[in-house]
């Protein structure tokens, strides 16, 4: 079990900076889209 875990975070931590910031970027631009969409 607590191998499992490490090797998904393994994986996740191993992806490309540029991919990293990009997802959590878009993430953050999405929620707050969304938001806006829906609460409009």
């Amino acid at each position: 079990m607590h191998h499992q875990s490490d090797r998904q975070k393994k994986p996740e931590k191993n992806t490309p900076p540029a991919a990293s910031p990009k997802r959590e970027k878009d993430d953050y631009h999405h929620a707050p889209e969304s938001g806006d969409k829906q609460v409009k």
